[in-house]
Order: C-alpha cells, then structure tokens, then sequence
C-alpha cells in the first residue's frame, strides 16, 4: 500500500498490474463490452465545451466530429469517442456487469490493501472505446477523489495510435507513455494533483479499438 500510494501523492498518478489478482472478473468485463449492441455505444462528442451523447446512427455525429477534430488542430480542448453510460440509471447488460464489479469485494478490497481507502460514492462510470479518428486532447480529470481507468484492451499495436501521454504540470514534456495492456490500472488524484494528459488519436483498423473501464470515485482514508 505504502509503495502506490506514496506515488499517487508525490506524481499524481500511478500505474500497476491488476491481472494477478482480477484477471477472471476483468475477462468478464471485457467479453460484456465485446457483446453490447451497438445501441449501447454513444459518441460523446466535446465541442467548444458543447458536450453531447449521440447516437452512433445519429445524423449530425459525423458534423460534430470533424468539429471537434478542427478543435483538436487548433490546439484546444476537444474529445470524441465512444461509450457505456454505466452511472445512474443506466441499465445494459454491461453496464450492470460494471457497477457489479465495482461493488465487489475483489475492487473495493483492492483500494483497501493497496491504498488505504474505501469507496464512497461516485460521480461518472462507463466504458469507453477509442476507434479509428477517437482522441481525447490534454486535460486533468478533476472531481471525485480519484479516476480510475482498468485497460480491457489485449493485444494493443501501438502504431494504432490510442496512447494515453502523461505530462509535466507546465505541459511541456511528456513524463510516461501508456500503451493500453489489458489489465493495467491507472489511477489519476483528480483533488490533490490533478495530472495533465491526453489520449493519440487512434489509426486502427476499422472493427479494432483500445477500451477501458473509468470510474471517477468519492473515497475515505481508512483510520489505522
């Protein structure tokens, strides 16, 4: 516990493995994700702070798309990628997966062993996923206490693009380069520190995409 969360406080962030002890459950999740239909999956779409959820057969999602991608290469914010609403009333097979997973003993006794806390509530939880022209520019997550994003992406080429960049505070140099793995958890002190990154935009082939779990969670230290 000492070990991750002293990185968390001092970087902001930290990266580790959780295939040793949730591989089963993370199988789990992903194989909900790979089985949603398509009527699951929205295009959230950040455009000039304009956020909307879309439909993928929504008409106007391929406009407001390339509207966020001039946003992009004008050097501001913007975001377009693809989601599971799993928050609130949320109600898709994988969605009910997500929040199962979140409330078992398996997650809540991980946060317990290795960072001292409990889960107290939550303020947004989907899964996303990054297909060819998705991209999320540089950012800190803020609210809640911590984001935590779990990669349920196997067998990731990162020429595909899809690479989540951490960045100095100042945002001049890039600090860690993630290439999704499944498995690997990053977890983001979005009160304390919150840390500036951004993901590439993905380049894969059409039908391939990195997707991960993200929970932005309310937590208390644990009294010793």
């Amino acid at each position: 516990m000492d070990t991750l969360q002293q990185s968390l406080t001092e970087h902001g962030y930290v990266v580790f493995d959780l295939r040793d002890r949730m591989n089963e459950a993370l199988t789990q999740l992903e194989q909900a994700a790979e089985a949603a239909p398509l009527e699951d999956w929205t295009q959230v779409i950040n455009n000039n702070g304009r956020v909307q959820d879309l439909a993928l057969n929504d008409p106007v999602l391929v406009k407001e798309h390339a509207l966020a991608r001039d946003r992009l290469f004008a050097g501001e914010f913007a975001y377009s990628f693809k989601r599971i609403d799993c928050a609130g009333e949320a109600r898709s097979a994988a969605s009910e997966q997500v929040r199962s997973f979140l409330r078992s003993t398996l997650f809540t006794s991980m946060l317990a062993d290795r960072f001292g806390s409990v889960v107290t509530g939550g303020e947004a939880v989907y899964i996303n996923k990054f297909e060819e022209g998705d991209f999320l520019t540089t950012h800190c997550d803020r609210g809640a206490d911590i984001a935590v994003v779990i990669s349920l992406t196997r067998d990731w080429d990162m020429n595909y693009g899809g690479l989540t960049f951490i960045l100095s505070q100042d945002r001049t140099r890039i600090l860690r380069t993630i290439s999704p793995s499944f498995g690997e958890a990053v977890i983001f002190d979005t009160k304390g520190k919150p840390t500036p990154h951004f993901v590439s935009m993905v380049c894969a082939p059409r039908g391939r995409g990195r997707s991960s779990l993200v929970a932005r969670l309310h937590i208390e230290r644990i009294k010793q």
